[in-house]
């Protein structure tokens, strides 16, 4: 392999990794075989956020309730919401929500910051990376 394939796909690589880091910005997409419309359950139990304080998702297993309490938790994180959003929504960034003991919000605080380190590394990571292949660096003119 030539270095600028090298390089090319070491830059395929970071891009992929760094679309990890904002994965809820894919989540319930207007179209495709994950569209929201396919999710009416999720999209109402949003939407009662609007009326109710307190809500409960029961469904059967691996159905996306932890997807769905999770994406609803970030955005009023955030205070960043999508345009469908119909649910409560937050005119600046909070806690909505109490952890159920201090040790489960330690454990979470704590794999948050390893993905959101994690994400700062892949960042740097791709901004240190030249852009142009080694061999090329340091010539001036054509070939």
């Amino acid at each position: 392999m030539t270095d600028s394939t090298v390089r090319a796909l070491e830059l395929l690589e970071a891009q992929r990794d760094l679309r990890k880091c904002s994965a809820i910005d894919s989540y319930f997409p207007a179209g495709g075989p994950l569209s929201r419309e396919l999710y009416a359950k999720h999209m109402d139990f949003f939407a009662a956020g609007l009326d109710h304080r307190e809500r409960a998702f029961i469904a059967a297993n691996r159905v996306g309730k932890t997807l769905a309490g999770a994406h609803e938790s970030t955005l009023h994180l955030a205070g960043e919401y999508p345009v469908w959003w119909k649910g409560r929504a937050s005119l600046s960034p909070r806690l909505v929500g109490r952890p159920v003991t201090v040790r489960r919000l330690r454990e979470t605080l704590s794999s948050l910051l390893c993905m959101v380190s994690e994400c700062q590394r892949l960042k740097k990571r791709a901004l240190r990376a030249p852009l142009r292949p080694e061999t090329l660096q340091g010539r001036t003119g054509s070939h």
